[in-house]
Formats: C-alpha cells, structure tokens, sequence
C-alpha cells in the first residue's frame, strides 16, 4: 500500500513541475520519456 502511494503521485507531479531536475532520469525510468534517454 505504501509503495502505490509514492508510486502513484510521486510519478506524475515531477514529470510535469521539475522537468529539469529528477524528473529527466525519473520519467526515464517510469515511461521512458525522449528528452529523457537522449539527455543522459
């Protein structure tokens, strides 16, 4: 239950607050975004 929370607003917010920040290597990992995998 624990995991699913930070999973499920974690995932979502610094995608689209901090783009520049963790967000590149986060949304790698989680969706794989394309300004993500070519910057690191």
């Amino acid at each position: 239950m624990r995991a699913k929370r930070l999973l499920g607003p974690y995932r979502k917010p610094p995608v689209k607050k901090t783009p520049e920040k963790n967000s590149e290597t986060h949304s790698m990992a989680t969706e794989g975004m394309p300004f993500a995998a070519p910057r690191q």
